[in-house]
């Protein structure tokens, strides 16, 4: 069941992020050159959902050339997030500013009247402060978080986490600013599909980072907000009469024989994954997937006994059925490894990988010592334009490829054999449950 549940997780990640290069851009609450800013603590530094976001926007929207910015800090509070506008928000010139803050540590636990108010009052100022820079400002309250298997209830245990989140939902009425309710977007996904239990150090309830499946909720949530399109589309192919069609890119009859037949697709928008997740692992659909993102493959009079997928020196048998109503190839070899799929996948990584193990380490030690000073400044803008210098990067890579996709009549006196999780793994990229950025080894310790 477990298993289950994380291949449903992995693929909604994906399907958040597979779509087309044009796109109705007047639409799309993003603007040309905009400059977004995620600030907040760990559920924004550690995040996921924020780097799927990025990737949307860079492969739907490419003419938009928008900049995005991770200024999440973990154990910060709106109090230190005050402290933080001028030194790392400011210098970023945001244009919007996407702001999420869950309970400080101390109180994850215990949602006390005192900490409540200390927290609204900080937060209140926070958003002040950031709208006195002339940029728009979204909020996004804290999910609920996982619950351990204890005697309490798990309304009892996540209960802090709701009360924050009605703080967070308070402000952005009484400011007049949006919303993204990802507590309620969790909680209404807890219940349907109860998460795995978070640990409970020193008798305290200690919440897993949200799930990959949470985390696409919120991407999905926010790029929804944003008017952002969803793409369906499909392929359409008949075996018998060799004819081939599709809404997306373009599509020709390269081979057919009785027993084989060869497509070539031109310019075919990216699919788009979570670096480090194993392709192997997206092969189940989801509400959010249908929701987001169709890309089908139909094949009209399939042969006796069925076909297989080829690819390099491997045949993938393929369900004769699901193929004749319409097959996701969103996980097929040929695309997933496609040579314009796995530079753009690596750019991005190294992007949040850089920033995630470098700059979160200097940025919180500025030395006393004014010998160091200069120092410490020349390295922080160094690390940032290492982070432009990426940025420029993906957006002059491909954001379509060419692939061809070919077809053989199974023979049933050979046992083809599926293509194994170890197979699909690319040498040097570890697998991810989607809940942690890539690049990122480390654990919070308590």
């Amino acid at each position: 069941m477990r298993e289950f549940l994380t291949r449903i997780i992995l693929t909604v990640l994906v399907s958040v992020l597979f779509f087309p290069v044009v796109a109705r851009a007047e639409d799309f609450a993003l603007r040309s050159d905009d400059r977004v800013v995620f600030f907040g603590d760990a559920l924004v530094e550690n995040s996921n959902w924020a780097r799927c976001v990025e990737s949307f926007v860079l492969v739907k929207y490419p003419q938009l050339r928008t900049r995005f910015f991770n200024c999440g800090m973990r154990s910060q509070t709106p109090a230190d997030g005050l402290n933080r506008i001028e030194s790392d928000l400011k210098p970023l010139a945001p244009t919007m500013v996407v702001v999420l803050y869950g309970p400080p540590d101390p109180v994850r636990d215990n949602a006390g009247e005192e900490l409540l108010a200390e927290f609204r009052q900080n937060y209140e100022k926070l958003i002040q402060s950031i709208q006195s820079l002339n940029c728009r400002v979204v909020l996004i309250t804290p999910p609920q978080p996982t619950a351990p298997k204890t005697p309490e209830t798990p309304a009892e245990a996540t209960s802090p986490w709701g009360a924050y989140a009605q703080v967070v939902r308070e402000l952005g009425q009484t400011h007049q600013i949006p919303v993204v309710d990802w507590f309620s977007e969790s909680e209404t996904l807890h219940k349907k599909s109860p998460p795995a239990e978070s640990p409970v150090v020193r008798g305290r309830l200690r919440p897993a980072q949200p799930s990959a499946i949470d985390q696409a909720l919120v991407a999905a949530r926010l790029l929804r907000f944003w008017n952002a399109e969803p793409i369906l589309e499909e392929i359409e192919i008949d075996w018998s009469t060799g004819t081939c069609k599709t809404s997306l890119g373009n599509i020709q009859m390269k081979e057919r024989t009785d027993s084989m037949l060869s497509v070539g697709l031109k310019s075919v928008p990216l699919p788009w994954n979570v670096p480090g997740v194993r392709t192997a692992d997206l092969s189940i659909l989801s509400e959010v997937h249908a929701e987001w993102c169709r890309f089908q493959l139909k094949m009209l009079h399939v042969p006796e006994p069925g076909v297989s997928l080829v690819w390099e020196s491997r045949r993938i048998p393929l369900d004769r059925k699901q193929l004749s109503e319409g097959q996701s190839i969103l996980d097929w070899p040929p695309i997933q490894f496609a040579p314009e799929v796995r530079n753009l996948l690596k750019y991005l990584s190294d992007k949040q990988g850089y920033h995630f193990k470098y700059w979160r380490q200097l940025r919180p030690r500025r030395p006393s010592e004014p010998e160091l000073q200069e120092a410490y400044e020349t390295h922080l803008k160094t690390l940032r334009q290492y982070e432009e210098g990426t940025t420029q990067i993906l957006f002059r890579l491909p954001k379509t490829f060419d692939v061809e996709l070919k077809f053989e009549v199974t023979n049933p006196e050979i046992k083809s054999k599926p293509v194994a999780p170890s197979d699909l793994t690319v040498p040097g990229e570890k697998a991810n449950d989607g809940s942690s950025p890539a690049g990122d080894d480390s654990t919070e310790k308590e």
